[in-house]
């Protein structure tokens, strides 16, 4: 019996870590804790987030090639909605552009390209997200 303590005495100690260590996480939460639809379909960033949150919440039940279909649905799904109730970045654009948002959510969540080549891409349609302009005290 002492001896299955002192060879699990690591994962103990850190069992008894995580469970002093909890009450402090979330004590340093701000009272403004959740998924915002504002901060998620505000930028291109935030729907990306989105979509690797939930699709990482599925991810693991699943096999490689069954994430990768299921991130096609999310982000199809997330996008189509933005599109539909005119969420963030998705006022007035046109179908086709929420359809090219979705095709580069899916390739950054794939890993495929950064989303500089995304949003680089999507200028070339002029509906790429929109740097926020920085203004010079003077």
């Amino acid at each position: 019996m002492l001896t299955k303590i002192r060879s699990n005495l690591p994962m103990i100690l850190f069992g008894i870590l995580i469970v002093f260590s909890l009450p402090m996480i979330l004590f340093a939460q701000d009272n403004g804790g959740g998924i915002s639809i504002d901060e998620t379909f505000g930028t291109y960033a935030g729907l990306v987030a989105g979509v690797v949150l939930i699709t990482g919440l599925i991810k693991k039940f699943l096999t490689d090639k069954q994430t990768f279909l299921v991130s096609i649905i999310v982000s199809t799904l997330v996008c189509a909605a933005g599109w539909y109730f005119k969420f963030g970045i998705f006022i007035g654009l046109e179908w086709w552009g929420a359809l090219l948002y979705d095709i580069g959510v899916v390739f950054i969540v794939k890993g495929t390209v950064s989303i500089d080549q995304v949003i680089s891409f999507l200028n070339l349609f002029k509906i790429g997200p929109k740097a926020p302009e920085i203004t010079e005290k003077k």
